[in-house]
């Protein structure tokens, strides 16, 4: 057995192809829920060298393990020397409250780190179950380099949670995305 003590991993898919993927999800999802440490997942339609991954999107979300997600984007960030987006959407569905105090978390932390940010609250605007289309709808606007996100879901929103993380990994922009271990 070949042991590696890795901080993360690279990934490279080709995006969704079949029917399979379609209905069940990407691979590549199951594969960065069953690893231990964060992985970067690149598409074939991934700029290369990618100069605006500085531009660092950060979506305020309310998983368990959220810190690990924020503390990883400001590791990132500060190693990249990059600007983070961090996007609060707001859907008024009596969730809008733990998200803004997620953003107050974030912000404070990013503070203490001397992490650069910008902090965006918009009401959603697009209908859908998750989030992803609000996130690619902003990461296209803002022109982000790089979008992070918790590898894993909640077991009460498993589907809905994959399909929403399978949407913002294999992107149409081909923006990389940063799955942070939780």
């Amino acid at each position: 057995m070949l042991l590696v003590n890795a901080d993360f991993v690279v990934i490279g898919t080709h995006g969704v192809d079949g029917v399979y993927q379609a209905l069940f999800g990407a691979n590549v999802i199951k594969l960065i829920q069953s690893i231990s440490i964060s992985a970067l997942i690149v598409q074939g339609n991934t700029l290369s060298p990618a100069d605006n991954i500085p531009n660092i999107l950060f979506p305020i979300g309310l998983h368990e393990n959220f810190d690990a997600m924020i503390a990883k984007t400001a590791e990132w960030a500060l190693d990249l020397n990059g600007d983070v987006d961090i996007l609060s959407v707001l859907k008024g569905d009596g969730t809008d409250n733990d998200f803004l105090k997620n953003l107050d978390k974030t912000k404070k932390y990013f503070d203490e780190h001397n992490v650069r940010y910008k902090a965006v609250v918009r009401d959603a605007t697009i209908y859908s179950v998750g989030y992803a289309r609000e996130i690619l709808a902003h990461a296209n606007e803002s022109k982000s380099g790089l979008i992070t996100m918790l590898s894993q879901v909640s077991e009460e929103n498993r589907y809905f949670g994959n399909m929403d993380k399978t949407n913002l990994v294999l992107n149409p922009q081909g923006i990389p995305v940063l799955c942070v271990a939780g």
